[in-house]
């Protein structure tokens, strides 16, 4: 792991030639520097940094590196991920190590509302196992339209550990009908397995997803979506059954009037109020857009953003204080904010 480091610290100096003609190294990040009035000392940064060797190897074999890290402002420099990410890539083949998907997590489509949670079980959150800086191997093959993955989680791999809790994927196509299937035996928490299958097709205008999932205990969930074009109207729906927990549902329509673009939704689960907003987008001129807009939930947001270079930005907006959540299609922050933000 040492000598994986020691090479891309290497291959991404300034200046450094690489060993071969076909090999290449990309950097890429971004930076965002704020103000938000309910931050404490208001002001706030959020960096991110990857760094990605490529090379090709004999026969149509494709290797990559790639390394990551965030701005530590208590440690004082680059907070690097815990390992570094590689990937062997063949025309049929491919096998990664790093802080990457689970197959399941990867392959299955669920539908908005979906949730095995238990009511009645505090803190119980059930679901295909989603990484969160932990070390996966993972072999993904492909047979034509269909791949089939198999990943597991291995803290010790480097040292030659096992590979624990494996889980399994499948995803494709057949004729018209796309299709994933999933299969973990942990799952997010610790019931004895997660097993979904979901399907995905086209009637008439519309595309029409139907997902199923079931845990170990036997909570399940199945989810019905539909998004589709009527005229200038863009139309978005979803009802999902909950075995142990509380039915969700809701719809969303999506339309041009004038300059201004409208979306308005609505959210509703079984015992409880529902909930509902709209959000209007106007497109000032090419490089200045402004957003607006309502929830029952989470109150008003007022924002603007202006382009000022490819991949930078300045934005500012006004949004109610709704102890932490995000507004809008941007994510303004609660409180006034204005930044400024980059990709590179």
């Amino acid at each position: 792991m040492k000598k994986i480091l020691t090479a891309i610290a290497f291959f991404a100096m300034p200046g450094a030639a690489l060993a071969g003609s076909h090999s290449s190294v990309a950097w890429g990040g971004d930076i965002e520097l704020g103000y938000n009035n309910l931050i404490n000392n208001g002001f706030y940064l959020n960096t991110g940094v990857n760094i990605t060797l490529e090379t090709d190897l004999d026969n149509d074999v494709t290797a990559t590196v790639t390394i990551g890290g965030n701005l530590n402002n208590s440690a004082g420099g680059i907070e690097w991920d815990n390992f570094p990410t590689l990937i062997i890539k063949t025309d049929w083949l491919t096998f990664s190590v790093g802080e990457i998907g689970s197959a399941a997590d990867d392959m299955f489509n669920s539908v908005s509302g979906m949730n095995l949670n238990n009511a009645a079980i505090p803190d119980d959150e059930i679901d295909f196992f989603s990484p969160g800086g932990e070390m996966i191997v993972r072999a993904d093959v492909e047979f034509g339209e269909i791949t089939v993955a198999i990943s597991g989680d291995a803290p010790n791999f480097q040292s030659g550990g096992p590979v624990n809790n494996p889980s399994i994927g499948i995803s494709g196509a057949i004729g018209e009908l796309d299709f994933g299937l999933g299969y973990d035996t942990l799952g997010d928490r610790d019931v004895a397995s997660v097993v979904g299958a979901n399907v995905e097709f086209e009637i008439g205008r519309f595309d029409v997803e139907m997902a199923y999932q079931i845990d170990g205990e036997g909570d399940s969930a199945f989810g019905l979506g539909a998004n589709g074009r009527v005229g200038e109207v863009d139309i978005t729906a979803y009802y999902a059954i909950n075995s142990s927990n509380a039915n969700e549902y809701g719809a969303a329509i999506d339309v041009d009037i004038g300059e201004v673009d409208v979306e308005v939704y609505w959210d509703g689960e079984d015992g409880a109020a529902p909930n509902s907003g709209v959000d209007l987008r106007y497109e000032v001129s090419g490089d200045l857009t402004t957003y607006a807009g309502f929830d029952q939930a989470d109150g008003f947001y007022f924002g603007a953003i202006l382009k000022i270079a490819k991949g930078a930005e300045f934005g500012v907006s006004l949004a109610a204080d709704a102890g932490g959540e995000d507004h809008g299609p941007k994510d303004f922050k609660d409180g006034i904010s204005t930044w400024f933000s980059a990709e590179f």
